[in-house]
């Protein structure tokens, strides 16, 4: 989105439009994809903002820590909803499983850069269906043009 903006573009909302999204659904997948994420996150920052080997070193030392500073961040975000007793059992297993792979994913991206992540993660955005659970295909199947062609194939 900056890249556009910098280059004079701007950001126009058509009420009309429609579009439809899944979200990964079978566990490995995710926690593959959310490796992959902070991995082109932190190999992004490095080469945007041309960070020294110090500062890399740093972020690759305080690598653990990013969780936990998430995790902050999103249980004071469920505490604004006033629904956090309500949440909270259901969000912070699944906040934890993709917050700590994220965070190797960052890890890895800032020491090593993005290598093919690049062209995984996509695999993982361009074919969302095929890591869906066989419950979350058929469910979506019956609501989605899309998902039920998918599964013909």
């Amino acid at each position: 989105m900056d890249d556009l903006r910098a280059k004079g573009h701007r950001l126009c909302v058509e009420p009309a439009a429609k579009a439809y999204h899944v979200n990964i659904s079978l566990l490995w997948s995710w926690v593959k994809h959310s490796f992959l994420g902070g991995r082109l996150f932190a190999a992004a920052r490095v080469e945007k903002k041309k960070w020294s080997l110090w500062r890399r070193l740093l972020y690759i030392l305080g690598a653990p820590l990013i969780p936990l500073v998430r995790i902050r961040r999103a249980l004071q975000t469920i505490q604004h909803t006033g629904r956090r007793r309500e949440l909270l059992p259901g969000i912070f297993p699944a906040l934890i499983s993709g917050l700590i792979p994220h965070a190797f994913g960052e890890l890895i991206g800032y020491a090593l850069g993005r290598g093919r992540a690049e062209y995984y993660y996509g695999q993982y955005e361009l074919r969302r269906v095929q890591y869906l659970t066989a419950e979350d295909r058929q469910a979506e199947s019956a609501q989605s043009p899309i998902l039920a062609a998918g599964q013909e194939s």
